[in-house]
């Protein structure tokens, strides 16, 4: 892990590249980090799986499926955070 932080910094230094603070506003992988609303993470699924050039390569049964899968996991996400927690 030190090589690699030593590595950044040495191509920092040299020019190569650049390392710069992405405002949240911007940042399609907000969502791996906190928690976003359903539609800034349905924008950011879209650029991560590049939903809107991407080509048919499924059904569309298969296609409906995954958003359905998609929208019960947020539902499930939702209910869960809604639940008291036990600290025990």
């Amino acid at each position: 892990m030190l090589r690699q932080y030593i590595i950044i910094q040495q191509r920092c230094a040299d020019g190569e590249i650049a390392v710069r603070y992405v405002e949240s506003d911007e940042n399609p992988s907000d969502f791996l980090t906190k928690w976003v609303s359903a539609t800034r993470f349905t924008a950011a699924e879209e650029y991560a799986t590049n939903e809107r050039n991407a080509v048919a390569a499924t059904s569309p049964e298969l296609r409906r499926w995954g958003r359905e899968a998609m929208e019960w996991q947020l539902a499930k996400i939702s209910r869960e955070r809604l639940k008291p927690h036990s600290w025990a």
